[in-house]
């Protein structure tokens, strides 16, 4: 454009249009930085956000989301309460002397809840008192592998072996209770009789001593077991100390005055001596508890005999044969 041909007037309009057109130009060019500015700020808010975001799933991913408890859980509950009834149930089976049931339902128990020791340790129990020694062994040996610090289990372990005549067994069984509770009056009476045991079969007279320190560990730890008494008193009669035997056999009488053994013991030691009205009244009284006590009716025969009572001695030899002797 030739501005030198425009006049004056046109000249103050072009320049008021020139500078209201530079001000619109300078209007946006802020409403532009002002739009810039906010983009920025709302940019730096996506960052944020999406720093947040990021640390959100970094704080998920180490959340341990817990396993959901399984249903067997509550299966197992169920069977150790079962086994715990049958436990139960065959406690006071053994407890009415019914062994065989109490074996039934220990059996049950077990095939619910194989890891209680203490149902086979009462199960050993019940065969012990069936006289299955055997069996009572394995029992408490299954006790012994789930808890290797059963000190019962131990000692009554050792009284099986005792009874089978495993006299090493029963000492090695009765030194582990003893290392365990040293105040094991059982143990100390059960090793005490297994050194008596292998003294009378070796003729080691020092295992009467041992014997006999057992024995008096045991009565002095309870002195209310008449079967420490009567056990101590086969010591001292074996020994030649008869006067001791009788006491101890008295003493075991005085605790028990149904024990057909310890009176029947005494009533030898009186036989041996030649009193035979005593030991008569002795072996008497063992079979008043003991019916089918048949060397009991054997010797009181012999000592009617000995005073010359035959028909009474012959009844009774007669009642010894009948039963067996």
């Amino acid at each position: 454009m030739d501005f030198k041909n425009i006049n004056t007037m046109d000249k103050s309009e072009l320049l008021l249009t020139i500078n209201t057109l530079t001000k619109s130009i300078s209007n946006q060019d802020f409403r532009i930085s002002s739009l810039e500015l906010q983009i920025d700020n709302l940019n730096q808010q996506i960052d944020s956000l999406n720093a947040q975001i990021a640390d959100l799933k970094v704080s998920k991913s180490e959340i341990v989301t817990p396993e959901p408890t399984p249903t067997k859980k509550s299966s197992d509950d169920d069977k150790i309460s079962l086994s715990n009834q049958k436990f139960n149930e065959a406690l006071e089976l053994y407890n009415n002397g019914d062994y065989n049931g109490a074996i039934k339902l220990y059996k049950e128990a077990l095939e619910l809840n194989p890891d209680d020791e203490v149902a086979y340790y009462n199960r050993g129990n019940a065969y012990q008192a069936l006289e299955k020694y055997h069996l009572a062994i394995q029992n408490y040996t299954k006790a012994l592998k789930l808890d290797p610090n059963y000190a019962l289990a131990y000692n009554n372990r050792g009284l099986a072996y005792l009874r089978i005549r495993k006299f090493d067994e029963a000492i090695k069984d009765c030194n582990k209770a003893l290392e365990l509770d040293p105040n094991n009056a059982e143990a100390y009476k059960n090793r005490g009789f297994s050194y008596y045991e292998i003294g009378i079969g070796s003729y080691e007279r020092e295992k009467f001593d041992l014997a006999i320190t057992d024995l008096n560990k045991s009565i002095e730890l309870n002195p209310n077991d008449a079967e420490a008494y009567k056990n101590r008193g086969f010591v001292y009669d074996d020994n030649g100390e008869h006067e001791k035997a009788i006491a101890d056999y008295t003493k075991a009488i005085e605790i028990n005055p149904n024990y057909a053994e310890a009176y029947y013991y005494r009533g030898d030691i009186y036989y041996e001596f030649k009193k035979y009205n005593k030991a008569i009244t002795d072996y008497t009284k063992a079979l008043e508890f003991n019916p089918n006590y048949a060397i009991a009716y054997y010797n009181r025969g012999e000592c009617y005999q000995a005073l010359g009572n035959i028909s009474k001695a012959q009844s009774d030899f007669a009642k010894a044969d009948e039963l067996g002797y």
